[in-house]
């Protein structure tokens, strides 16, 4: 997952339960769309309340960061878009983005930090990534993040001080910040495959839709990684249908939930509603 250099300035004011919630939604999502997001889950995954999702996903909302459904209760959970471009021209990448499958991303270090720090590490990550570009004047450089973050200069210094085992940052002659990551194999993408986790969750986000049935754990989770497989299977014939797999997947999942609800899962079925949306 990539997130524009755009993006990153648009999110800067948000409140550390708002960046959480996004986080959250972002590593789960498909082309910046997340099916299936559940209160308890995000409550256990994130530490916040059930309250202070409510308040987040509307305040997320209203500042026209993401989009939900407000009638989508009967699947008791949320599916939520993230109003953000997809980096699918040149022009797009060439102005900057930030690879969300970072290992720092999942490290305690990170996920520890208040929402503003977050946001701090995701632009020294694309900050000390361009060569040669690791330097900022510091008038310039309080400048500019006091006005992204919607903060004071102390507050800032403050934050700076906060990351200080993930950012190295050093002075010279009082005028210029020098920045380095701390731990640069931190920075490398991770030897996980975020893709997979991305399908992973969207599977089994269906299957609890649709209620499906198992005969035990072992079988769901064969099914699930079978299931994972027609992602590869068909995303070229996605392709060639002016649509992408995402799209072909979430249609089809649709139609069986609609039909096949609390039954034993049948993956032939949905074998054949796949190719029915490729037809």
């Amino acid at each position: 997952m990539f997130l524009p250099i755009s993006f990153l300035k648009k999110i800067g004011k948000i409140t550390t339960c708002e960046m959480d919630l996004l986080l959250y939604a972002l590593e789960r999502s498909d082309q910046f769309y997340c099916p299936g997001i559940k209160v308890t889950e995000v409550v256990e995954k994130t530490g916040m309340n059930k309250q202070s999702f409510y308040n987040c996903i509307k305040s997320l909302a209203k500042k026209h960061i993401i989009y939900y459904p407000e009638n989508n209760r009967p699947h008791q959970d949320y599916d939520i878009t993230i109003f953000c471009d997809r980096l699918e021209t040149p022009e797009a990448r060439s102005e900057g983005y930030v690879n969300l499958s970072r290992k720092i991303y999942q490290d305690k270090k990170f996920k520890n930090l208040s929402g503003k720090a977050k946001w701090l590490v995701f632009y020294f990550s694309y900050f000390c990534s361009k060569k040669g570009s690791n330097k900022r004047k510091i008038k310039d450089f309080y400048g500019e993040i006091c006005e992204l973050l919607g903060i004071k200069r102390r507050q800032l210094f403050n934050l700076l001080q906060e990351i200080k085992e993930i950012v190295k940052i050093s002075q010279k002659k009082r005028k210029t910040y020098k920045f380095e990551l701390q731990e640069k194999a931190l920075f490398k993408s991770n030897s996980y495959n975020a893709t997979d986790k991305v399908r992973e969750y969207i599977v089994s986000c269906w299957l609890r839709r649709s209620q499906s049935t198992f005969e035990s754990e072992e079988e769901k989770l064969k099914l699930i990684e079978e299931t994972m497989k027609f992602y590869l299977q068909y995303a070229n014939k996605a392709i060639q249908a002016k649509t992408n797999i995402y799209n072909v997947m979430r249609r089809a999942f649709e139609k069986y939930t609609k039909y096949k609800k609390k039954t034993p899962f049948d993956i032939k079925y949905l074998h054949v509603l796949i190719q029915g949306e490729l037809a």
